[in-house]
């Protein structure tokens, strides 16, 4: 790959970064309104899951983070022409992890909203958790598909 492609990604995972980044701080805060209106709708009495929303929402930002950070290895792995590398496949198991952690905590802040009394927002959420949750077991997958090639393409290199 040329070394503008290189670049496109790499500006692609910045602007990435930003995106989430700016997200967890818009999003937040609104989303502690929402909770907030809530627990008024329930005659004002604070109900327990309802404090557990916003911190189970925050920890989502960590495994974003790492994911995206974590991605940052593939562009120097596509210019080096070592994509089929045990370190990519490491890499990919790092982030189908981080992206199943983060969204068995979006589905935990989803049951909590939706115990509290959320009838609108949680189904949504809960379906984008769920093809979350599937995409990180696909990139396990798809990981051990990486591992398996980079050991054949050891193996071909050797007996060249």
């Amino acid at each position: 790959m040329g070394k503008i492609t290189i670049n496109l990604i790499k500006c692609a995972l910045v602007l990435l970064l930003c995106g989430i980044l700016a997200l967890f701080a818009f999003w937040l805060p609104s989303l502690h309104r929402y909770v907030l209106d809530l627990i008024a709708e329930l005659d004002g009495s604070v109900n327990f899951l309802a404090l557990l929303v916003y911190p189970t929402a925050s920890l989502i930002a960590l495994p974003a983070i790492v994911i995206v950070t974590v991605a940052f290895r593939f562009p120097a792995a596509i210019a080096r022409d070592e994509i089929f590398s045990n370190s990519t496949a490491k890499s990919l198991r790092i982030i189908s992890i981080m992206i199943f952690l983060a969204c068995t905590v979006g589905l935990l802040a989803t049951l909590i909203l939706f115990l509290i009394g959320d009838r609108v927002l949680s189904p949504l959420l809960f379906f984008a958790f769920l093809v979350g949750c599937i995409l990180g077991l696909m990139l396990s997958v798809l990981s051990s598909y990486v591992k398996r090639a980079a050991v054949l393409k050891e193996e071909v290199d050797h007996t060249l």
